[in-house]
């Protein structure tokens, strides 16, 4: 699965830890998702590795500089064992193991992440170096909500990082805020010179407060010898000098007005009523000899039959023209659907097909109108992992129902585009790379088994067609 990534030593965050023998195609479909939200920030085993260089080392260097490892846990992710018929998690060695590792010992945030129903392993399950992983909180990703589940994680993920990058300026911060103290600590005064300085300021300080209550003394002798006479005018930029308060003025404080009808307001008029005489008054006439402006003649509003076309649109076999002859027959393009077939919930797969006795579909002409906004049945098939082995419990002896090696999901409802490229840009913008429309043939024909979900149990699905142009809604 070759993603355009930069180096995972510079810009790695979220680090994809699994195990390909028991959920290859689990972490290739959530690695394709989370890189489309965070692209050039998700690293996953040695497909985003250059040439040369030592594996293990960039795994260890990768692993430490993330924010985020996830652990995918399948259902056989505790038992894989390796070729000498032992446990690879008991391995130190193994890789799986030495990435979980080194994130725990360096404080990474782990969550794990169970798919095909899997649960979440015991303590005494794991080696002694994993078995912090067990106290971890997991995350259930469902084939049947794979969607909601995976937007889930994103919120978690997207949470950490905010965190991260909140908490870097304020230890920033704090690191400057040390290093100026200390600075100041270390070009502090000695203990003779402060004592001179305070010795100094004391001195200097005494004849100040002395002059301070002089001045305090003669602006109340000041305003004594005034008392009773009203304070000059202040003009220029003294107006704008607070004065201390003068005493109450000999003259009388004149009283209140009674409430008479000299110091009531004026009543509001009142609006006239909606007479002949409130009308607008007409236009004046222009006067003798000046050119008239003729006015815009008001244009009349069509009847109601002109405005509001018929609902009864023509049909295929065509309708009555005005002239009382056959009009034109409309031909109405249509494209091909599919629903779902069945369920295997041994296997963990389900079967999606041309016919389930409830929709009839036509592989030659389609069968739905390409008008109709369905969902688009989409599928990947190829990257790391794939195609996806045959599931244990999966019968895969009947040509009609055979694997397909991939995993299906349905986007939301749409009118089918016009060109296969933007059916095909459809099921990537949801899913991710290498994801594009399912066709008729990526079973056998007609029907096909696979892992995933789709959103709808009982609804239909868009679904391509190689070698039958004129069964799909798009060229």
């Amino acid at each position: 699965m070759r993603q355009e990534q930069s180096s995972p030593e510079r810009s790695s965050k979220i680090f994809v830890n699994y195990r390909r023998e028991d959920s290859a195609g689990h972490a290739g479909r959530l690695f394709d998702r989370l890189s489309a939200r965070f692209p050039a920030r998700v690293f996953m085993d040695i497909d985003n590795l250059e040439p040369g260089v030592d594996f293990v080392e960039v795994i260890e260097t990768a692993v430490g500089s993330c924010e985020v490892l996830i652990v995918v846990i399948g259902n056989e992710w505790l038992s894989v064992k390796d070729a000498a018929g032992r446990r690879r998690l008991d391995d130190p060695a193994d890789y799986v193991r030495l990435e979980i590792a080194t994130a725990l010992q360096r404080q990474v945030r782990v969550i794990p992440v169970l798919v095909q129903r899997a649960s979440m392993p015991r303590a005494e399950e794991l080696p002694p170096d994993l078995v912090k992983l067990a106290r971890r909180n997991a995350i259930e990703l469902s084939d049947a909500r794979w969607a909601y589940d995976v937007d889930r994680l994103i919120r978690t993920i997207e949470e950490v990082l905010q965190g991260l990058e909140l908490r870097a300026p304020k230890a920033a911060a704090g690191s400057a805020v040390a290093t100026f103290l200390a600075a100041e600590h270390r070009e502090a005064a000695p203990p003779a010179t402060v004592a001179r300085a305070a010795r100094w300021r004391a001195w200097i300080a005494l004849p100040a407060a002395v002059v301070v209550a002089g001045i305090g003394w003669w602006m109340v002798a000041r305003q004594q010898a005034t008392n009773g006479a009203a304070a000059p005018p202040l003009s220029g930029s003294a107006a704008a000098v607070s004065a201390p308060s003068a005493p109450a003025p000999s003259a009388p404080v004149p009283a209140a007005p009674s409430r008479s009808t000299a110091t009531r307001p004026a009543p509001v008029p009142t609006a006239p009523a909606r007479s002949a005489a409130s009308r607008p008054a007409p236009a004046p006439s222009p006067p003798a000899g000046a050119a008239s402006t003729p006015s815009a003649p008001t244009p009349s509003l069509p009847a109601r039959s002109a405005l509001v076309p018929s609902p009864k649109a023509p049909d295929a076999a065509g309708s009555r023209g005005a002239n009382g002859t056959d009009a034109a027959p409309v031909t109405v393009k249509k494209g091909m659907t599919w629903q779902l077939d069945g369920t295997n919930p041994t296997a963990g797969t389900i079967d999606i097909g041309c016919d389930n006795g409830n929709h009839p579909c036509d592989a030659y002409k389609g069968d739905t109108a390409c008008t109709e906004r369905l969902p688009i049945l989409c599928i990947k098939k190829q990257g790391a992992g794939f195609p996806l082995p045959l599931p244990a419990g999966a019968d895969n002896t009947d040509r009609y129902h055979r694997w397909s090696g991939g995993i299906v999901g349905t986007t939301e409802a749409t009118m089918p585009p016009a060109a296969r490229a933007a059916a095909n840009a459809l099921c990537v913008k949801k899913f991710g790379l290498s994801w594009r429309v399912a066709e008729f043939h990526d079973g056998w024909a007609w029907h096909f088994q696979a892992s995933g979900s789709v959103d709808d149990l009982n609804g239909r699905f868009w679904v391509d067609i190689n070698d039958q142009p004129n069964a799909t809604c798009w060229q």
